[in-house]
């Protein structure tokens, strides 16, 4: 099957082709960040699927809710604001539409390992602005080149080449305004800190939690034997009395009649 004689198309990081002619690569979006996790969550499904195989972890551990605000080293908000709703839908629509290009210009900065963009837009209120939303980016740093002691990490132009990018559209109206601001997971806003996911249940709590529940099936069916038991010893003793003939007055000894002087 040929696919395509573009060389650019050999840029492409995680090409799936169609069967169909004319060939296309389907993922043509993915970046190098994505095809990342795609292929690290397929190895985690494998490992986990093993695991509860040889029954090590449950099946709940394959369905855990992914934290997005707790997974990251640095977390990038891209608020999108405006002062109707008609110009709002625009405006997130195309903010929206560059952010992959975002993704890849932040995948070259020095010291960046990985970024991640939030699946959905997230609603914030100000008074300065009648509709704001805003677009997360988390940013999994290099540890290596933290272990070499660097430390900051300098997406200034990056980020102002974005900003560039989306004042300069025609899209834009006087009435909107781009905002890029970073955090840390400790300095992230409290609208943003609602939205986490619980902790998910780990292996060894449902391990401690499913001995548990065994104690208390046991206790119970070492109860309802005790039970069983005494009952089949009432119903023996009962029978056993049934069956034993009763004792005639002259054989009781409380009847017997007593010797007279006479006869001793």
């Amino acid at each position: 099957m040929v696919w395509s004689t573009n060389p650019k198309d050999k840029l492409h990081v995680f090409p799936v082709i169609t069967p169909a002619y004319p060939s296309m690569n389907s993922t043509y979006n993915v970046s190098e960040s994505a095809r990342d996790i795609i292929l690290g969550e397929l190895k985690r499904g494998i490992d986990i699927t093993n695991a509860i195989e040889e029954g090590s972890k449950p099946w709940t551990e394959l369905f855990e809710n992914f934290d997005f605000f707790g997974a990251y080293d640095v977390y990038l908000s891209i608020f999108c604001c405006s002062q109707n709703a008609d110009e709002h839908l625009k405006w997130e629509g195309f903010i929206e539409s560059r952010i992959r290009h975002f993704v890849s210009t932040l995948e070259c900065v020095d010291g960046v390992f990985l970024v991640r963009p939030y699946p959905n837009s997230l609603p914030f209120e100000t008074e300065k602005f009648s509709k704001v939303s805003t677009f997360w980016l988390g940013l999994d740093l290099d540890q290596a080149a933290a272990k070499r002691g660097r430390r900051n990490i300098d997406m200034t132009y990056e980020v102002v080449h974005f900003l560039d990018i989306l004042t300069s559209s025609e899209e834009k109206t006087d009435q909107m305004q781009a905002i890029v601001h970073c955090y840390s997971p400790q300095d992230l806003p409290a609208y943003i800190r609602a939205t986490t996911q619980p902790k998910p249940v780990r292996v060894e709590e449902e391990k401690t939690k499913a001995t548990e529940d065994k104690s208390m099936i046991v206790e119970d069916q070492n109860h309802e034997v005790q039970k069983n038991q005494a009952q089949t010893q009432a119903q023996t003793q009962v029978q056993t009395l049934a069956q034993t003939p009763a004792q005639t007055p002259a054989q009781t000894p409380a009847q017997t009649p007593a010797q007279t002087p006479a006869q001793t």
